[in-house]
């Protein structure tokens, strides 16, 4: 649950990976409407989590060892417009998985920490595909493609706080559902994590502010 915007400054901060990821790549007033965001969006809800039904669907579909027909199953959904973006989604993890032999494994949790922030690290995707050890944050945006910045900021975080939790020759990356696609980040790795603690220092700063305004 995210504070109040009442909230003192010695409390602590906990977002998910994927808003403060959103925070860290953008810039001027985005920034802004995005903290207002966090602020107002108050205690988590399944009903506000348009993509929790998939996400639970798929990785039951990996524990239960489904078919691919099971695997297409999970886009039906009463709600028509979650049914076609779910479609969408599902038709590009079939091509990702595609003829690979797939062990699933469960997904290690952790969380990084900057001063009052923690960032919630939560990986949907860990499993052996044809013996290669593999972790993955999903990337449920239909339409959108994860940016370069965006999958080298979040791969460089969860090798930081998971790569003693995995096997040592695991594969990190963003799994981009819609495309079937895994991204890999580049060579960066020291300038960024200096760059994600000082889009911490920033966020830190711009909540407090914010709060006090309110």
């Amino acid at each position: 649950m995210l504070f109040s915007p009442a909230a003192p400054v010695a409390t602590a901060l906990t977002i998910s990976l994927t808003d403060f990821i959103d925070f860290a790549i953008s810039s001027g007033a985005k920034r802004i409407t995005k903290v207002r965001e966090l602020m107002n969006r108050g205690a988590y809800g399944p009903e506000k989590d348009f993509y929790r039904h998939l996400r639970e669907g798929l990785a039951d579909w990996h524990r239960a060892g489904g078919t691919l027909a099971e695997l297409r199953a999970l886009a039906q959904h009463p709600n028509p417009d979650k049914a076609q973006i779910y479609a969408a989604m599902v038709q590009g993890y079939a091509k990702f998985i595609g003829r690979r032999n797939c062990v699933w494994l469960p997904a290690p949790r952790a969380q990084w920490q900057h001063r009052e922030l923690t960032v919630r690290l939560n990986p949907e995707f860990y499993a052996l595909l044809d013996d290669q050890p593999t972790l993955a944050k999903l990337y449920l945006r239909k339409g959108e493609r994860p940016t370069r910045d965006k999958t080298c900021a979040v791969v460089n975080l969860l090798e930081e706080e998971l790569h003693a939790q995995v096997e040592p020759n695991t594969k990190f990356g963003v799994l981009d559902v819609q495309r079937g696609t895994f991204l890999s980040r580049d060579s960066r790795h020291h300038d960024l994590r200096a760059l994600l603690r000082a889009e911490a220092e920033t966020f830190i700063s711009l909540w407090h502010d914010l709060a006090t305004k309110s």
